[in-house]
């Protein structure tokens, strides 16, 4: 698919009119003579309003944060160290595990990760955990408590994490929220050592599920063709031939009228540049606990991982 340039406006007095498609002389297949069709400006800022108009609650409110946020550009090592992150750019409100389960892809490898609570790297990845916390292997140490937020919980009792989503999947809130997302898996419980056996155990009580993001337009992301009703879909973006004088007759109706343009990264940038709103963020959802009964988990393989390593 050919994407078209879009510019900003040059007198930069607008605080939404940033993406200006290039005016098309469009030839009706039933006329000789050509009509010029000029197409309003889209205003980025109104793409949450699109968003809540196909009923994209989340996705709009994340944007909406964004949009209404002090500037921030999220750096590479924030996205991998929370402790780096301001709180003020850190969201935990928007994002539940409820909303995120009504999609599929992420319900489906819920289940996935609910079967890896006691695989091999999520076991030394809970010694790691312990070490952190300064557990010698011998006295009891009690970690993670149901209170404790995502990104609390992320930060000491984090064991394993899955993918969710594809560039591929559907158009949908999920996909204008998060688009690919972490699942991640945290336990609360007491590591000790076993006086019957000898051999250092974990006994879990609690996993928690959380789904952690990051939120930014860093990169060269194409973001879709907008209207302030909707995003065309993936097939229906070919309606982009018809901008471009290609025969493609009758397609403009399909905006509705309104503002229209191919929306990439570096439109929000520049809105960030020129009105001094903007803020990337991390995203944490909720936390969803699934409670285990007589649930142990030997460390001793971990121990002698560590040893080896």
């Amino acid at each position: 698919m050919g994407l078209k340039d879009f510019s900003l406006a040059k007198d930069g007095t607008s605080p939404h009119a940033l993406i200006s498609p290039t005016p098309a002389t469009l030839t009706p297949v039933s006329d000789t003579r050509p009509h010029k069709l000029v197409v309003e400006p889209l205003a980025i800022s109104r793409i949450p309003g699109a968003m809540r108009n196909m009923g994209w609650n989340v996705s709009a409110a994340l944007m909406e944060r964004w949009f209404s946020s002090p500037p921030k550009e999220m750096q590479e090592d924030e996205k991998k160290d929370a402790s780096l992150v301001d709180p003020r750019h850190i969201d935990e409100t928007i994002v539940t595990m409820a909303w995120a389960l009504q999609f599929d892809r992420c319900a489906s490898r819920l289940t996935e990760l609910k079967d890896r609570w006691d695989v091999e790297p999520a076991v030394d990845e809970l010694l790691a955990s312990l070490r952190g916390q300064k557990w010698n292997g011998q006295a009891e140490l009690r970690i993670g408590e149901k209170t404790m937020k995502a990104s609390a919980l992320d930060a000491t009792c984090d064991i394993n994490s899955i993918k969710v989503g594809h560039v591929k999947d559907t158009l949908d809130d999920f996909y204008g929220a998060l688009g690919v997302a972490t699942l991640k898996m945290g336990v609360i419980g007491r590591a000790f050592v076993n006086s019957s056996t000898g051999r250092r155990v974990f006994q879990v009580q609690s996993c928690g599920f959380y789904l952690k993001d990051h939120y930014d337009f860093n990169g060269t992301q194409y973001l879709g063709l907008w209207t302030h009703y909707e995003v065309l879909g993936k097939v229906a973006t070919v309606v982009d031939t018809a901008l471009s004088g290609v025969s493609s007759p009758g397609m403009v109706y399909h905006w509705r009228g309104g503002g229209v343009g191919h929306v990439f990264n570096h439109h929000f940038r520049a809105y960030r540049d020129i009105h001094k709103k903007g803020g990337d963020f991390l995203i944490y959802s909720d936390v969803l606990w699934h409670d285990l009964s007589d649930a142990y988990v030997d460390l001793e393989g971990a121990f002698e991982r560590e040893n080896l390593a």
